[in-house]
């Protein structure tokens, strides 16, 4: 997870689809977590396998790091955190669609929460 988050997207890296995969081999196998995803979440990645792999990781490197946490908005809230980061980011080589732009806004101006109605 940590590999994808701070891996630039575009580069035709095969390790980091590998990492991808695994993620979500993992995610589909771990008896310890359970993952959901929402439309809310999926319009901002929804067709861009890159942007997909990173909120999965996002998604995995929460869940690992926060065990106790079980709230659903304050998972959503903090992947969505990273993810926002992420697309920031000019190093990571994120196509900005007008909706990623929107959702780095937020995310820069620390309105994440009440942009994304959590």
């Amino acid at each position: 997870a940590s590999y994808l988050l701070a891996t630039p997207v575009g580069q035709d890296n095969v390790s980091r689809l590998k990492a991808g995969r695994f993620i979500l081999k993992w995610m589909d196998g771990t008896p310890d977590f359970t993952f959901s995803l929402s439309q809310n979440e999926l319009k901002y990645i929804e067709k861009d396998v890159d942007l997909m792999s990173v909120y999965m990781a996002a998604l995995a490197s929460f869940a690992i790091q926060n065990r106790s946490v079980k709230d659903a908005n304050t998972i959503t809230l903090n992947d969505m955190k990273k993810l926002a980061a992420y697309v920031s980011n000019s190093h990571d080589h994120v196509k900005m669609t007008r909706q990623l732009k929107k959702l780095a806004e937020a995310g820069q101006k620390g309105e994440l929460e009440s942009f994304l109605k959590l």
